[in-house]
């Protein structure tokens, strides 16, 4: 599945990208059908598991593993409980896309401002090209490119004038915009699977 097929919220086109995990969880991440985060990824052939970033520990996604301080979980008890175990987190949220289009059509002159005003809301146009690529218009062939819509930081963005410090996608994943200084991105990770 091309990543304009595979729409979230409003429309938008977000691909599932993984951290790099390294070694064989690494691998593991590459084989998402032999992944026991089956649930969370889509292990289908037609759809690409899109690794990026540098690599962090294991121990931030699975216990009994060292994390990025260097240390392994010690519960739950017994160890057999926490060895190559997880935890997961449900949550549904109910979007109210009407109201949000609503609101675009209310703040705007145009269509094309309309669209530029949701894709500073999110961080991406609607076709998946991340804003600090693509700052003034949409460019779909990136937005479609898994290897390039989620290659990218925000060293040349540290005054959000591209992509807004408000915007979704860089409230959930700083990236490199807080690193050490205001908190340690690698410690915060979480494996996300949006589902309709």
């Amino acid at each position: 599945m091309a990543a304009s097929e595979n729409l979230e919220f409003a429309g938008f086109s977000f691909s599932t990208t993984v951290r790099a995990i390294p070694d064989s969880l690494r691998e593991a991440a590459h084989v998402c059908a032999a992944s026991k985060l089956h649930f969370l990824l889509p292990c289908s052939e037609s759809i690409a598991v899109q690794l990026y970033g540098p690599a962090i520990k294991a121990g931030e996604f699975v216990m009994g593993y060292p994390d990025e301080l260097g240390e392994t979980a010690t519960s739950p008890e017994p160890e057999i409980f926490r060895r190559n175990g997880t935890f997961v987190a449900f949550r549904k949220f109910h979007t109210r896309v009407a109201a949000f289009r609503k609101y675009l059509r209310e703040q705007a002159s145009s269509p094309e401002e309309e669209e530029l005003i949701a894709a500073k809301m999110v961080g991406r146009w609607r076709s998946g090209a991340p804003l600090v690529l693509a700052p003034t218009s949409d460019d779909p062939s990136l937005g479609a490119d898994l290897d390039r819509n989620n290659a990218f930081s925000y060293k040349d963005d540290s005054k959000g004038f591209k992509c807004p410090f408000s915007a979704h996608i860089r409230r959930v994943n700083p990236r490199d915009a807080l690193r050490n200084e205001i908190v340690a991105v690698n410690l915060h990770q979480f494996l996300r699977r949006g589902t309709n």
